[in-house]
């Protein structure tokens, strides 16, 4: 048996020699080793991942398109000001990738350094969190190392953009530590950091809103406050302050933006329930990882299957579950929960949900391996370690291959296509990677195909594939597209505008006038339409008709080449 083992400061029995496994149990469970084993853990599994390339999912509209803004310092003030992706309020993750930008520039190798970085602060905080949770140092350690390795954990890692958890992830868990050293000592200042970190956690991810609920669960179930004590209603006008003060600054940014509201939705709970049994099945069992998932019957039955045995072995050995079982359970639902209630219009065209979304859920399960210490306690300590080295081996094994699929744009599109088939969206990102990056427009038209016959009302895959039909000299076939994508959206600029290359590329002057004055109709901001309209008058020789829209791009403050103003005067 190993009690002996399990308490905080491990001590040598004077009456017997330690055996080799107890003695290497204590040994990495004593003083500062469990940090150093859960950090080399941690690199060994996903240090290669700060090797790979962007993924081009968001990566590329987040950081690639926008590398200007994130290279100059200044933007770190304009990033309280402004939503990350169109949708939402995270002026931390702005700045962590500002921070990036300033090292590596372009460069993909910082920001998977940084991604790696939060995740070993994130394990590291785990194990503590779970000592401050008054489990010992070895079940700890246990905890911590199935965190460090745990295969859903892959996403958050290796892809750039997976940083939304694992940085949320470490302010909630500085916060959760502030606010146990609140309730065991009473000092203000551990009240206040309590309340810093979690505006931090609010400033990085909408998913922290839930952590009050977190913290309410802990105060009334672990520390024991009445519900309504004063004690209690203090950490509630805390709460309520540090989320009138992110919501004042959320609604600034939001100024004058129209959101869709659709993409919001308590009732997408409902809809998206199957994701959640994926999620929470992959957190026990994580067989079936994806990197674009949608649901799919085999994953909903095995995320069943595993939830339904966890819960019949603890209602087994019921006697031995905890209030620190319970507590786990109530984390591992609530932070599973903001997930849910993105609805996603057309989710049988895109992605269901994202694992990296699971990631705060990994810290529920393990403070739930902690509340079952009872039973880990009845294992000799060669089996514990065997135990421990098995699973350790197998999680690394599936992070090894699963992580290669984000090593690479086609790599992960690929994987995309393979594991949801019936994503519109995968197969036309898949597209654009083929065209945009490895020049390969046939196998662009094939999966553009692919997404047209999937959702055959989308005009961006129309449009799309009368560009791919451009680049191929099939000037019919691509007029034919752009027009099925007009009659899908008469709006879009974009469409417009290459009809009018179209058209110039085929000398069709007046048509291709036409058409660059409609895009300029619908979007007044469509600077590529007057800088071609521009050059269009020039090979007409009307020059007037040039400087004309020469003067509208000056007042819109765009700067034209001096030598092409020059070339009109010269000619005029």
């Amino acid at each position: 048996m190993i009690k002996s083992l399990l308490k905080k400061k491990p001590t040598v029995s004077k009456k017997r020699l330690l055996s080799k496994s107890e003695y290497l149990i204590e040994y990495l469970s004593a003083s500062w080793h469990p940090y150093a084993l859960i950090i080399l853990l941690g690199v060994l599994v996903f240090g290669r991942t700060i090797l790979f390339n962007y993924t081009y999912f968001d990566d590329d509209l987040i950081i690639l398109k926008k590398i200007d803004s994130l290279s100059n310092l200044s933007t770190i003030f304009q990033s309280f000001k402004t939503l990350y992706f169109s949708a939402y309020y995270r002026p931390f993750i702005t700045i962590s990738l500002i921070i990036d930008a300033q090292i590596s520039n372009i460069s993909p190798w910082m920001y998977h350094v940084s991604n790696l970085v939060y995740h070993l602060i994130a394990g590291c905080l785990t194990y503590y969190l779970l000592l401050k949770l008054n489990s010992s140092r070895l079940i700890a350690l246990i905890a911590g190392i199935v965190f460090i390795l745990h295969p859903l954990a892959t996403q958050a890692v290796a892809w750039i953009l997976g940083r939304n958890d694992s940085l949320v992830a470490i302010f909630i868990l500085i916060s959760f530590i502030f606010l146990i050293n609140s309730v065991s000592y009473g000092k203000i200042y551990y009240y206040l950091l309590h309340l810093l970190f979690f505006f931090f956690a609010l400033l990085t991810k909408e998913t922290a809103a839930v952590f009050p609920v977190i913290a309410l669960v802990y105060l009334t179930l672990i520390a024991r406050y009445a519900l309504f004590s004063m004690k209690t209603i203090r950490y509630f006008f805390g709460w309520a302050f540090v989320i009138i003060v992110w919501l004042l600054l959320r609604s600034a940014a939001l100024s004058g933006i129209k959101l869709n509201e659709g993409i919001f939705s308590y009732h997408g709970i409902i809809s998206n329930f199957p994701a959640l049994i994926e999620l929470l099945g992959k957190l026990v069992l994580p067989v079936r990882l994806s990197v674009y998932p949608t649901i799919n019957s085999i994953s909903v039955i095995l995320g069943t299957l595993t939830i339904s045995a966890l819960m019949i072995s603890l209602f087994l050995w019921k006697k031995n579950i905890n209030r620190l079982v319970v507590f786990s359970i109530i984390w591992i639902v609530l932070f599973n929960l903001p997930g849910m209630v993105v609805t996603i219009a057309d989710n049988l065209n895109r992605f269901s949900y994202l694992e990296s979304r699971a990631y705060i859920s990994i810290i529920g399960f393990v403070i739930l391996l902690a509340g079952m210490e009872k039973w880990i306690t009845a294992l000799s300590p060669q089996r514990l370690i065997s135990i421990i080295i098995s699973v350790a081996v197998i999680y690394s094994i599936i992070i090894f291959k699963y992580s290669s699929y984000y090593q690479t744009p086609l790599n992960h599109w690929n994987k995309a296509v393979e594991m949801s088939p019936g994503a519109a969206d995968a197969w036309f990102n898949l597209a654009l990677v083929s065209a945009d990056i490895y020049n390969n427009i046939d196998m662009a038209e094939v999966n553009l195909k692919k997404a047209i016959a999937l959702n055959y009302d989308n005009p961006s895959y129309h449009n799309w594939l009368g560009t791919i039909y451009g680049q191929k000299n099939l000037p019919s076939q691509a007029e034919y597209e752009f027009n099925i994508s007009l009659k899908l959206d008469p709006a879009d600029p974009n469409t417009y505008f290459n009809l009018g290359y179209l058209n110039y590329l085929n000398k069709q002057f007046p048509a291709a006038e036409k058409y660059y004055m409609m895009s300029v109709k619908v979007d007044s901001s469509y600077f590529a339409s007057y800088y071609q309209l521009i050059t269009l008058y020039i090979q007409q020789l009307k020059y007037d008709d040039a400087l004309k829209y020469a003067g509208i791009l000056k007042a819109k403050g765009f700067n034209l080449d001096p030598a092409l103003l020059e070339q009109i005067h010269s000619r005029r």
